[in-house]
């Protein structure tokens, strides 16, 4: 029987007067499950009137609240649990969710360490300030909490996942990798656990996997930027410059650009030989960012490669009064007073670009 009709059976025979707790309770559950909070609210609260106030009814009643973001009173029903049942992990997990929402991360913590001490071993609690840990800088406490996690439950993908997110930001690429391919494995198929796969690949310069990994992202309904960037990115770096400009067009045509986007694609158009095409759009990103560094640069070498010498050195020149220690320019400035046969003034820029001079 589908949910719709479960709530509709349900709804009848409370109507027709034949009310019990377990009727409301179940009928609050799946008014949770379509994403209606405050009906749940209702049904769990008529569980609880008609009954002695079970764990389980003052748990969902209070899950209901936060669902609806009535996080004090979310808190209330947390207090009237742990009066009941002082040993409650779900109560303590719970009210430490509530306290965060509310902006007492402090007494939040406290609530799950008060939860660990009664079940060292809970996951969803390990799961909680594991988050927080990781939210609040603290990454090696964070990592050691989903390590237990995942010890205690080695099925549970996102556990995996998070844990995976914690090695990247630890610089663990490795680490993080087979972490997010272990949650990959235990089901989790979202469009972001497969994107962090392929930046993982990337980083490790295993382009031809994470371009799969990118497509099946995209294929999963990732029609993030982010996503659709990156695949386009390693394109480049397997030289399939043709598919690379397909993703960059497609990014075009849902997004207004930016100016890290457009160089990106000026890159790939230069990469693929369309010089002309590239120098229009790094003019396009250097309208958003006039004093950005890198456009500057790679303007420079753009029209360097279009024997636009004078435009260049002017490019480059202005990228030196920014950084002049800028070693990468001092070289391509070499590189022309060379090709002009400047060669004194070719060794200087060599000299400078080398740390000579």
């Amino acid at each position: 029987m589908t949910p719709a009709a479960q709530i509709e059976r349900l709804e009848h025979a409370l109507k027709s007067g034949k009310g019990n707790p377990r009727r409301y309770f179940r009928l609050g559950q799946l008014y949770l499950e379509q994403g209606r909070p405050k009906l749940a609210a209702e049904c769990f609260e008529w569980a609880i009137a008609m009954s002695v106030p079970e764990e389980d009814y003052l748990y969902w009643l209070a899950t209901a609240y936060q669902a609806a973001e009535h996080f004090e009173k979310g808190l209330e029903v947390t207090k009237v649990t742990l009066e009941c049942y002082p040993n409650s992990v779900k109560g303590f997990n719970l009210q430490g969710e509530c306290f965060l929402k509310l902006g007492q991360p402090d007494k939040a913590v406290q609530c799950w360490q008060r939860a660990l001490a009664i079940n060292p071993h809970d996951v969803t609690v390990l799961n909680n300030l594991g988050l927080y840990r990781q939210a609040e800088g603290n990454l090696e406490e964070a990592q050691r909490l989903f390590a237990l996690a995942t010890q205690i439950a080695p099925h549970d993908g996102v556990l995996w996942n998070n844990q995976g997110l914690v090695l990247s930001k630890l610089g663990n690429v490795e680490g993080a990798l087979q972490s997010f391919l272990t949650a990959y494995r235990c089901g989790l198929k979202e469009p972001q656990l497969l994107n962090n796969i392929g930046v993982c690949l990337t980083h490790l310069k295993r382009f031809d996997e994470a371009a799969e990994y990118y497509r099946l992202a995209v294929e999963q309904g990732g029609c993030d930027e982010e996503i659709i960037e990156n695949l386009a990115g390693v394109l480049v770096k397997m030289g399939d410059y043709p598919a690379a400009l397909k993703y960059y067009e497609q990014l075009f045509e849902q997004h207004e650009p930016d100016a890290t986007l457009l160089n990106n694609y000026a890159l790939c158009l230069e990469e693929a030989g369309r010089l002309e095409e590239a120098l229009a759009n790094y003019d396009r990103a250097l309208e958003l960012d006039p004093g950005n560094e890198a456009l500057l640069q790679n303007k420079g070498v753009c029209l360097a490669k279009l024997e636009k010498y004078s435009e260049a050195l002017e490019y480059f020149d202005r990228v030196i009064r920014k950084n002049p220690q800028n070693r990468s320019v001092w070289s391509h400035k070499g590189n022309i007073y060379a090709v002009q046969g400047e060669h004194q003034l070719a060794v200087e820029c060599y000299n400078r670009a080398w740390g000579l001079q």
